[in-house]
């Protein structure tokens, strides 16, 4: 049973079939087919891909790290970390004070949930990077970015820099007859940087969406987990995961996570039906 009504573009932009790594700018594409080969990878950071045809990805469609920015590294004398960007921010780790308290770590970003806050340095004057929030929502009613954790606190000592905060993963959409992934779709939120002794908390997983009739992922991954946070002797909060939205007629699983939240079948022709085949979805 088709899609109904489709949603699968003007085909404007003809085939698309990259023979070497290369990226997509921000917006909306209208292929005829989209075929990615094993070993290319396309990075991106806001797409959403339509194509008539099939989609066929046996090497790597990448948003790793293409969301909000993660709070800078901090170099400046017992300088605070700076906060992450983004609706579900990490918060930056307060810097060291003198003899009164030592550097602080930066938080994790939230997304799909919320981050974890980072670790706090000794004495009473240090405040941990506060915890990102969750938001959106599980429907995905718009195509939201992954948000940056926030940088570590300087130490005061030379060589003692607060580490940065992860970048949070990027977002695309694809909407197509049907999607092969023998490969990856990947959304991932970046690491915090370790720094010099306070660390920087990860930044969230982004957002993928797909949409076909069947969606085959057998030996494929589609990924938009968290970043972790950095390690020191003050180590960073993990990020949070981001979200994941699957519509479809029959759905066969590869490696999914975090688990999809979403299916809607109510844009499908009448007496269509939702079929999976559980693989791993961890």
């Amino acid at each position: 049973m088709p899609l109904y009504p489709p949603d699968l573009g003007t085909g404007a932009d003809g085939e698309y079939h990259p023979l070497a790594n290369g990226s997509l700018g921000d917006g909306t594409y209208n292929y005829t087919s989209v075929t990615i080969p094993a070993g290319v990878t396309i990075t991106f950071s806001n797409v959403v891909i339509k194509s008539q045809g099939t989609v066929t990805i046996a090497g790597t469609f990448s948003g790793d790290s293409g969301g909000s920015a993660g709070g800078a590294a901090q170099c400046a004398y017992q300088g605070s970390g700076s906060n992450g960007s983004g609706t579900g921010y990490g918060g930056g780790g307060s810097g060291a004070r003198r003899d009164h308290c030592t550097a602080s770590a930066g938080g994790g970003a939230g997304y799909g949930v919320a981050g974890s806050a980072g670790q706090a340095g000794a004495g009473w004057c240090a405040t941990a990077g506060t915890a990102g929030i969750s938001y959106g929502d599980t429907q995905i009613s718009s195509l939201e970015l992954g948000s940056g954790g926030g940088g570590g606190g300087q130490q005061g000592e030379p060589n003692r820099c607060g580490g940065a905060g992860g970048y949070g993963g990027g977002a695309i959409k694809i909407s197509a007859t049907d999607i092969l992934i023998s490969g990856g779709i990947y959304t991932r939120g970046g690491a915090g940087g370790a720094g010099g002794y306070a660390a920087g908390g990860g930044g969230s997983g982004g957002t993928i969406w797909v949409r076909a009739n069947t969606i085959t992922a057998t030996g494929g991954s589609v990924l938009s987990t968290a970043g972790a946070g950095g390690g020191n002797t003050i180590s960073g909060g993990a990020g949070g995961v981001g979200r994941i939205r699957a519509d479809y007629i029959t759905l066969v699983d590869g490696t999914i996570s975090p688990a999809i939240g979403y299916t809607d079948t109510s844009d499908y022709a009448p007496g269509g039906e939702n079929v999976i085949f559980f693989g791993m979805n961890t």
